[in-house]
């Protein structure tokens, strides 16, 4: 392995939510939409009004009000709920403040000063769905100020206490990616603000490769961590064997993506086959600067020496000469 192979490594493009979804920015729009729940309070400026109620006093009087509270409605699919003496008026796409103005526009003239307060009791449009441990949750209404990441992840209390196991993924629109969740607390810039309809999931995924050949164990090993070395997986793995192991030949197995990315959703790959040479002190550094991925084999081939001795114990039990053989 030379130290272009190492920098091109290094450099390789990993997997970013901040690069995969552009410029982060608070959510475009806290809107009314299609689905959200609705109430109003209006309220008129004297009696005998459109809107006028009249109730009795402690001390047996009548009082007169001019508010009317309106039971919530779901805008519908054409984008509109109804209000008494104003008809259908349209609220998809208008903040509560919008809706409002629009209302007081539809009743002057008709009511008395007319006044009136928006409230949105549940809103689907502007809220994200939230899947951790295999569990979907409920959706999670977005705020006017913001939310990040970590505060829906939070909200929603889908952590896991398998924090270095687990894998954050958002999808939005047509697009996709995921990062480690260490990562995300690590990186402040990975902590983007989440759009209206996102989906973000929580996924237990530990990462895996196998060891084949001369190694302690041919073996699974599994890390969750987002660095993990070729020298820390051949030290998990049981090192190499004393007089079996080729130290000179390491082969790291790969299927690297067509476009560079680590965290691609195209199918197959280039496979991809590293060399690494651990008899040199250099080598060592190397072998812990290279890392690995989900889905590595490392193949530690055996030794010429040893497949002399193998030849010889095979001919030695063909022949029945074990001593003699031994002896030359």
């Amino acid at each position: 392995m030379t130290e272009t192979i190492l920098e091109i490594e290094e450099n390789h493009a990993s997997p970013s939510l901040r690069a995969a979804f552009g410029p982060d920015r608070k959510n475009a729009s806290m809107g009314i939409g299609i689905g959200d729940t609705v109430s109003l309070t209006i309220w008129e400026a004297g009696p005998g009004g459109l809107f006028a109620t009249s109730t009795t006093a402690a001390d047996g009087g009548t009082t007169s009000g001019g508010r009317t509270m309106i039971p919530g409605q779901v805008v519908g699919q054409d984008g509109k709920i109804t209000v008494p003496f104003a008809g259908r008026i349209r609220a998809n796409g208008f903040t509560p403040a919008q809706l409002e103005d629009q209302i007081v526009q539809q009743l002057t003239g008709r009511a008395i000063n007319p006044q009136v307060v928006v409230s949105v009791s549940n809103r689907v449009s502007g809220s994200i769905n939230i899947i951790g441990n295999n569990v979907a949750l409920p959706r999670l209404p977005l705020s006017p100020a913001g939310d990040r990441i970590l505060d829906v992840i939070a909200r929603a209390r889908a952590a896991t206490s398998s924090v270095e196991n687990t894998e954050v993924r958002l999808t939005r629109g047509g697009r996709s990616s995921a990062i480690p969740f260490t990562r995300l607390l690590q990186d402040p810039s990975e902590n983007i603000y989440v759009q209206a309809g996102d989906n973000v999931f929580l996924t237990e995924n530990p990462n895996e490769l196998t060891v084949l050949g001369a190694a302690g164990r041919n073996t699974a090993v599994k890390f969750g961590a987002e660095v993990f070395s070729l020298g820390q997986a051949i030290a998990n793995a049981g090192g190499l064997l004393d007089h079996q192991a080729d130290p000179s030949g390491i082969f790291v197995f790969r299927m690297e993506p067509h476009d560079g990315r680590r965290d691609s959703n195209q199918r197959g790959g280039r496979p991809t086959i590293y060399h690494v040479d651990l008899t040199t002190g250099m080598s060592i550094f190397q072998a812990n600067r290279f890392q690995m991925r989900d889905g590595d084999v490392i193949y530690v081939a055996t030794a010429q020496a040893n497949a002399l001795q193998k030849f010889i114990a095979v001919l030695s039990a063909a022949r029945g000469e074990v001593s003699a053989i031994g002896s030359l």
